[in-house]
């Protein structure tokens, strides 16, 4: 459809390994799984670029990358439920990416990577999209890592949400999970000053946010977390900024309905003794609520998670509220995941479960056994239960998962092909044997019989351009000998070779209020962050206009098709101009304006896009 971009199909561990039209087939049968590890093919989908849709993802989908991604301006710029992490045990689910104007429907389950990405204006990062509507779902508690994440976004309204409204006929439901953390090196860096300031999507010295719910982190000492809506308003939705990392802790449990279940309750000691140094008062506790996804009988998915913090200052004390508080021998726990290891270095977590071993000083690795734990909406294997996971009290503990170098590549997947089938061997250089003909296929930007012709060989761009010929696929043959046709320049960047920056010459900043873009070599103009307005963003309704607080959006609406201008009025009030001639009520401030004609006029090709 050209209003959406959805990719049908996912690759979750199956006994056959491959792309699936299903989630699941009849035929494909736990007993078929070697080992109970993972048997994804990992993918990508590579230079992709959505302007104006609906939806751009899938519903339920594992092993898939999204690599050199731009989604601007649609609802959704990525639509994802549920996904899994990588079979190679590296890769991220986002990376080289750029996203502006829409909504980041993130999905459960699995820890979801972005790095080397930027986030321009207007974006919302949304935790578990659809968690337990209906039977979508797991635990609700991802971990969605930033690495080397660009955060420019200015808006001054909402960056960061989770949910909280509930959409099953029982109160089990613990929706609002989700963490949202930076990369042990991301943290490295703000530790050694090296990280940018006005990039971070974090307040300075803040390395994590979740939900406001999970309350216990507020009493640990030295306000190592701090209620974000006290300072930062809606920024973070009310949520709970760490200044340590935070990573989940979750624990599946079977044949129990959403009316009898009992809470868990956890107790934290912050004296860098281990579990042997629990003793005495916690210095911070909390019960946390059974989640079940759908009704009673409908899914097996269902039991408890939480934030916890990884290292040797803390040690936790996990407890079901009921008479000898034993946690089920057959029930499954999982800490953080092996990706964390693989890319960053293993962690451990110190944890006593009451019933269960959790081994020498009840230290819990990141790379813990997770055999049979997952595959989709068949949930957990049988042979999983009481056997497999972390804290196995059986005389035979499964050992660690094994151990991936994620060092040459960094979890980069390149165009999916089959080298196998080819009756020649491709130039690696500039083509690939297509896994659908078994023939040599160009790689973007080269043609030719032999694809030895390079279309961006005559280009010249700058280190602010890209050759066109590398976005637009094999069977384009792009003139590059016109260079007013070669390069597409980056933002603020015009002339051929994308060599000429008309907002540095000017020295236009418009005011620290907006971007300063180029319309053309010699002519500029400021595109406002929301909330200001004029040639160089100097009017605001901050302050003038009384709803919300006196910030934007004041109440108002701030996207409705076919309005030009948004106002606000002194009192309250809002009104919304579908004619560009006309002025509104009086004493009503202009907050929004939008070009009725967004046609820019280039002098090359290479400015517009």
């Amino acid at each position: 459809h050209p209003w959406e971009t959805v990719l049908y199909g996912c690759t979750w561990p199956y006994g056959k390994p491959g792309f699936q039209t299903e989630l699941l087939v009849p035929s494909d049968r736990f007993d078929s799984i070697s080992g109970g590890v993972d048997h994804g093919i990992s993918a990508a989908i590579v230079n992709n670029v959505d302007y104006g849709n609906a939806f751009v993802g899938h519903y339920n989908a594992g092993d898939i990358q999204y690599a050199n991604h731009a989604s601007i301006d649609n609802n959704n710029l990525i639509y994802w439920k549920e996904t899994k992490n990588f079979a190679n045990g590296c890769s991220a689910h986002i990376t080289g990416g750029y996203y502006a104007k829409g909504n980041m429907a993130l999905p459960d389950q699995g820890t979801f990577i972005i790095e080397d990405t930027t986030f321009g204006d207007d974006v919302i990062l949304e935790a578990n999209h659809h968690c337990n509507v209906g039977t979508t779902g797991v635990l609700c508690m991802p971990q969605y890592v930033l690495h080397n994440v660009k955060w420019k976004n200015k808006n001054s309204g909402k960056w960061i949400w989770f949910q909280g409204m509930n959409f099953q006929e029982h109160n089990a439901n613990q929706n609002h999970g989700g963490i949202f953390t930076l990369s042990p090196t991301a943290i490295a860096d703000i530790t050694h000053g090296q990280a940018n300031k006005d990039e971070m999507i974090f307040p300075s010295g803040y390395v994590s946010l979740v939900s406001s719910k999970f309350t216990y982190l507020l009493s640990l000492p030295n306000n190592v977390c701090i209620l974000s809506a006290i300072e930062y308003g809606t920024r973070y939705d009310g949520g709970i900024l760490c200044k340590v990392p935070l990573r989940a802790l979750k624990i599946y449990t079977r044949d129990i309905t959403s009316g009898s279940a009992p809470s868990l309750h956890i107790d934290v000691w912050a004296n860098s003794l281990g579990v042997h140094g629990q003793i005495g008062d916690a210095d911070a506790s909390q019960d946390i609520f059974f989640h079940q996804i759908g009704r009673d009988g409908t899914s097996r998915k269902q039991g408890f998670s939480f934030p916890v913090i990884p290292g040797q200052t803390y040690s936790y004390y996990v407890s079901l509220n009921t008479g000898d508080k034993v946690i089920p021998n057959s029930w499954v726990i999982e800490f953080s995941d092996p990706v964390m290891g693989n890319r960053w270095g293993a962690e451990q977590i110190q944890l006593a479960v009451e019933g269960r071993d959790c081994g020498i000083d009840g230290l819990v690795s990141s790379q813990h056994d997770r055999r049979f734990l997952w595959s989709g909406d068949e949930y957990i294997d049988d042979s999983a239960w009481g056997n497999h996971g972390a804290c196995v009290s059986n005389s035979s503990p499964p050992p660690d998962m094994p151990t991936i170098d994620c060092s040459s590549n960094q979890g980069l997947i390149g165009p999916t092909e089959c080298p196998d089938l080819c009756p020649v061997e491709c130039d690696n250089t500039n083509s690939f044997c297509h896994c659908g003909t078994a023939t040599c296929q160009c790689k973007p930007g080269f043609s030719g019989i032999d694809c030895s012709v390079d279309l961006c060989a005559a280009a010249r761009c700058s280190e602010h351009g890209k050759c066109a010929a590398r976005y637009l696929g094999s069977s384009s043959i792009l003139p590059v000998t016109n260079s007013d046709s070669a390069c597409i320049c980056d933002v603020g960047w015009s002339g051929p070779l994308c060599d000429s920056n008309p907002c540095a010459v000017q020295g236009r900043d418009c005011l620290g209020h907006g971007t300063c873009h180029a319309a053309s070599e010699r002519d500029t103009v400021c595109i406002c962050d929301e909330g200001y307005s004029g040639e160089n963003c100097e009017a605001t309704c901050d302050g003038y206009c009384q709803g919300n607080g006196g910030v934007y959006p004041y109440s108002c609406a701030t996207n409705i098709e076919g309005v030009v201008a948004y106002q606000c009025g002194p009192t309250g009030g809002c009104a919304y101009q579908t004619d560009p001639a006309a002025t509104g009520p009086g004493g009503f401030c202009t907050y929004k304006s939008v070009k009725v004609n967004n046609d820019c006029e280039c002098s090359t090709d290479s400015d517009c896009m």
